[in-house]
């Protein structure tokens, strides 16, 4: 990591190879942020998802060098 704590991935457009937080990639992280829709309100409430083996192996297949 970048001298930064990071709990979980944070991805603004840019590439899986690179959170937006740590700089890490998203294979790296045992978490990743999203967004839980709420009826009703305006903005949704955001989380931390577990990411799975097989989603991290998916994922650096897909982007890792």
């Amino acid at each position: 990591m970048r001298g930064k704590e990071c709990y979980a991935f944070q991805w603004v457009g840019q590439p899986f190879s690179s959170c937006d937080n740590c700089g890490n990639p998203y294979w790296k992280h045992t978490h990743y942020l999203t967004v839980r829709v709420v009826p009703g309100k305006a903005f949704g409430r955001s989380f931390r998802k577990i990411i799975t083996e097989e989603e991290a192996m998916a994922c650096y297949m897909k982007w890792g060098s």
